[in-house]
């Protein structure tokens, strides 16, 4: 009797943990003005400047984390660079490379011809002050610096609701 409880209770603790790492894209509304962005800086991988984030204070920012093995970041990568010429000057998107190998995310960032600035974390230490803990990862922050929504995964269908997002944030 022992056994067989010990036995169910591994079995739904390998279907719950299965369950979550299958999970679809899931998403968390923020509430404006609840939760600051967390300064960083870090070093872009293509121009090899430093990417302050307050220094984009005053724009609408889309932060996303990613990795190279990332299929859905891979997906959503190039969606950026569009977006960034389509919103202008007030609009900025920063991306987190999380690689193990810089090498890596710069391979990526040519193939895909991403044109934004592109931070490593190596150590991850960016990541885990977001608290980025699937790929990808992304935050809208305002104009003042207040983390409006964040957003884990990428499907096709996102890519509406977040464009519709950041134009209303432009608006204010």
């Amino acid at each position: 009797m022992l056994f067989n409880n010990a036995l169910i209770g591994l079995t739904l603790l390998i279907a719950l943990n299965f369950q979550v790492m299958a999970a679809p894209a899931t998403k968390t509304e923020i509430r404006p003005g609840n939760d600051k962005a967390i300064n960083f800086s870090l070093y872009d991988i293509q121009s090899n400047k430093t990417v302050k984030l307050s220094d984009y204070y005053g724009k609408v920012i889309y932060l996303d984390f990613w990795a190279s093995w990332c299929s859905s970041c891979a997906k959503a990568l190039p969606l950026f660079t569009q977006w960034q010429k389509e919103f202008g000057d007030d609009f900025v998107v920063i991306s987190v490379n999380v690689d193990e190998e810089k090498s890596d995310g710069i391979a990526m960032a040519k193939k895909l011809r991403l044109e934004y600035p592109i931070a490593y974390d190596g150590n991850l230490s960016v990541a885990r002050m977001y608290k980025a803990t699937a790929l990808p990862f992304s935050f809208i922050i305002d104009k003042n610096g207040d983390i409006h929504y964040r957003h884990i995964g990428f499907r096709d269908k996102d890519a509406i609701k977040l464009r519709a997002m950041i134009a209303n944030l432009l608006t204010l």
